[in-house]
């Protein structure tokens, strides 16, 4: 959408978005200046050794065991060169290998994510797999290769459109219902493409209530979202729009 020109024809010139939230209740808006959500990447490790019958593992340069070292060399990324103060996320959602259980195979292929909030921890977190994925694997006696792919962005949410926010919610809804979200998520979101053009803020509708389903995990099939939350998003939208448009709130009142 941005390639085909959603930001020029007209020119943006504040950027606004809302996304349901079941740990938070229904009702509330929950706001944050600065960062909001994570940079998200994709990886992809493969490690090649050599193949052979289970029963001779000294004939054999096994892949899976070169990536259970790789997978905990992995984990001390974040609680050994991430600095603590910064935030960090090196996870493994997906390990193949193998067709029989009595064969050592040839390859064995991971994926998994890195979340960060900094630009320099997400460059510097690509240069460490890198060593650590090669290195590895060549003093195991195999070989392993990382393809890493740039996901989305950070978000980070501008501090006079978070006020105007602020504003339209505390007078239209009640100061009640403004909720400051006092960390940022690891999870990303790829409205960030768009605030990398003009400032945004990124806020965060609150959807729980007193049934169990409505505080289930975001995207979760069976979380069930109170539908109250729809009316507040537009006010709060429509809100900070007015005023950061000049037009003021009395119009909504």
């Amino acid at each position: 959408m941005i390639e085909n020109g959603a930001l020029i024809d007209p020119p943006v010139d504040y950027l606004l978005a809302a996304h349901t939230w079941p740990d938070m209740p229904a009702g509330s808006v929950g706001v944050r200046k600065g960062g909001m959500l994570a940079a998200s990447d994709h990886f992809v490790i493969t490690v090649r050794g050599k193949s052979g019958h289970a029963a001779h593992p000294h004939r054999c340069i096994d892949p899976i065991v070169i990536g259970a070292h790789i997978i905990t060399e992995l984990q001390t990324i974040v609680s050994r060169r991430v600095a603590p103060v910064d935030s960090a996320v090196v996870s493994i959602g997906r390990l193949t290998a193998g067709n029989v259980s009595n064969v050592i195979p040839t390859e064995a292929v991971m994926e998994g994510t890195v979340r960060t909030l900094d630009a320099g921890t997400r460059e510097n977190i690509r240069a460490w797999m890198e060593k650590m994925v090669t290195l590895t694997a060549e003093a195991m006696g195999g070989e392993a290769q990382l393809d890493y792919e740039y996901g989305v962005p950070p978000v980070s949410c501008d501090s006079y459109i978070v006020d105007c926010v602020s504003q339209a919610v505390t007078e239209l809804l009640g100061p009640d219902k403004l909720l400051q979200v006092p960390t940022p998520s690891m999870g990303g979101e790829d409205f960030s493409f768009y605030m990398e053009k003009a400032p945004g803020a990124f806020i965060r509708l609150g959807t729980a209530d007193e049934r169990p389903e409505s505080k289930g995990a975001l995207h979760s099939p069976t979380t069930v979202f109170n539908e109250k939350a729809i009316a507040t998003g537009v006010a709060a939208l429509v809100g900070t729009a007015f005023l950061l448009t000049g037009t003021g709130l009395d119009p909504l009142k």
